[in-house]
C-alpha cells in the first residue's frame, strides 16, 4: 500500500527530526539526569515496549512457513541480540566515562542531535 508507505516513512521522519531537534536545542544543567531503567526488571519492560523489536519478530516468524525454521529463527534472533545488546552496553559504558563532563556531553548530544535531523 503505496500512500500507508509514505505516511508511515512521513511520520517516522517528523518523530526522528523532532528528537535531533530536541537534542540540539536542549538546556541540560549539570545535575540533571535521564529517567531510564537500572534494573534488570526494569530494562527487560524497556525492551518489551520497543516497537523495533516487535516489527523484527513478527517480520521473521511471518517468513517461517515450518517449525525447524522458527527454532533456527528464534535461536538466531537469541544470538545475534545478545551479541549486539552486549557490545552496545561496552561502548555505552565507555562513552558514559568519555562523556562525564557536562560540556563533553552537551557538545556530543548537539552533534547527534545535528546528524539525527540531517
Amino acid at each position: 500500500m503505496p500512500v500507508l508507505e509514505l505516511a508511515l516513512s512521513l511520520a517516522g521522519s517528523a518523530y526522528l527530526a523532532s528528537l535531533g531537534l530536541s537534542l540540539f536545542l536542549r538546556r541540560r544543567s549539570s545535575t540533571s539526569q535521564q529517567a531510564l531503567p537500572s534494573t534488570w526488571l526494569g530494562v527487560a519492560t524497556f525492551q518489551l515496549l520497543n516497537p523495533k523489536a516487535w516489527m523484527l519478530i513478527a517480520t521473521a516468524a511471518a517468513a517461517m512457513s515450518d517449525v525447524g525454521g522458527l527454532l533456527v529463527l528464534i535461536m538466531l534472533v537469541v544470538l545475534v541480540t545478545s551479541t549486539c545488546l552486549s557490545l552496545w552496553a561496552l561502548a555505552g559504558a565507555a562513552a558514559a566515562r568519555l562523556l562525564a563532563k557536562p560540556r563533553a556531553r552537551d557538545v556530543f548530544e548537539r552533534s547527534m542531535g545535528a546528524v539525527l535531523v540531517l
